[in-house]
């Protein structure tokens, strides 16, 4: 299992490298296009041929049949199943799609909003080293808050390969539409040049840079942008044992995703359902049908992962 391990890993960071950002070699960054492609191609590489596993890419479900257990593929290919997992994120077209009232979700809205503005590059010769940069400042509309993050108003800058930033304009959600209910193109710009970058050493490289790269244009169509919200969910339950589901990872309890949680609970609540299957195997003894026993083991994987996922839940909200 470990040599197995160890080939996922190396496969994963040798296609993630090959298109992110690297840092000095000990460091990368990239996004979230780039990670799935690399864990996708781990998969592909480490695939035992001499099973029945296979990996559909670019393959879309159109329709699901709960009672017959059944998919149909867009290209009408129709694939029979024991058990359905779906991981298909926080807003979960497919848990939304089956209909099935226990799987219904309850959204909530995290206390962070967020607007993005695409940026040029560093000037030459200040164009490296390539690192996010963040900056900060106190929400002074409320100092009796106690969570630092619902005072402050955040601005990030995230490097792409090529060269520009994306910014990320980060404030509580209860200022409204923009941070500290401002509404000029002025005080935009203002606020943004009043904060302090995380490397102070960079302060006066990044105060040039931005005054001159959050032209009149960016800052209009910033304020008329709508926020985004980080947004969570929870839900009555995260399986139908009956019909042979589970939701795994956000599809189940979607964290925020400033948190960066989805896919790292997504590997925890995989484990623990296979780790519950094989209990139910064990129990049955041999006596039950693969279905009566994926039942079994659904209901030993819910309380066990919804009961930590509900907690950590009502903390992050």
């Amino acid at each position: 299992a470990q040599q197995n391990l160890n080939g996922i890993s190396s496969h994963i960071m040798q296609k993630i490298r090959s298109e992110a950002l690297d840092f000095a070699g000990s460091t990368v960054m990239a996004d979230r296009g780039i990670i799935r492609k690399g864990l996708f191609h781990a998969l592909q590489n480490t695939l035992d041929t001499t099973d029945r596993s296979e990996i559909l890419f670019e393959t879309f479900a159109t329709s699901i049949d709960t009672e017959q257990r059944r998919v149909v593929l867009d290209n009408g290919r129709e694939v029979s199943y024991d058990l359905l997992v779906v991981a298909d994120g926080i807003h979960s077209p497919t848990a939304n799609e089956l209909n099935i009232p226990a799987l219904a979700a309850r959204k909530y809205a995290h206390y962070d909003a967020f607007k993005i503005i695409n940026l040029p590059p560093l000037p030459a010769p200040h164009n490296e080293p390539l690192r996010m940069h963040s900056f900060s400042t106190r929400h002074r509309r409320q100092p009796d808050w106690t969570d630092v993050y619902q005072r402050k108003v955040f601005f990030s800058l995230f490097p792409r390969k090529d060269g520009t930033y994306a910014a990320i304009l980060r404030f509580p959600l209860h200022d409204g539409k923009n941070p500290r209910g401002i509404t000029t193109s002025e005080e935009l710009k203002e606020l943004v040049l009043q904060m302090r970058p995380s490397n102070e050493t960079l302060a006066d490289v990044y105060s040039q840079y931005l005054s001159s790269a959050l032209t009149e244009e960016k800052l209009e169509a910033c304020l008329d942008m709508e926020p985004r919200a980080f947004w969570s969910t929870k839900r009555k339950s995260i399986v139908d044992a009956d019909k042979g589901i589970a939701l795994i990872g956000d599809a189940a309890i979607g964290f925020p995703s400033a948190l960066g949680q989805g896919t790292a609970r997504g590997f925890e609540d995989v484990t623990h359902l296979v780790e519950c299957l094989k209990r139910a195997e064990t129990l049955a003894g041999g006596g039950e049908g693969a279905r009566e026993m994926i039942a079994r083991g659904l209901t030993l994987y819910e309380p066990e992962v919804k009961r930590e996922r509900m907690a950590m839940h009502d903390v992050t909200i």
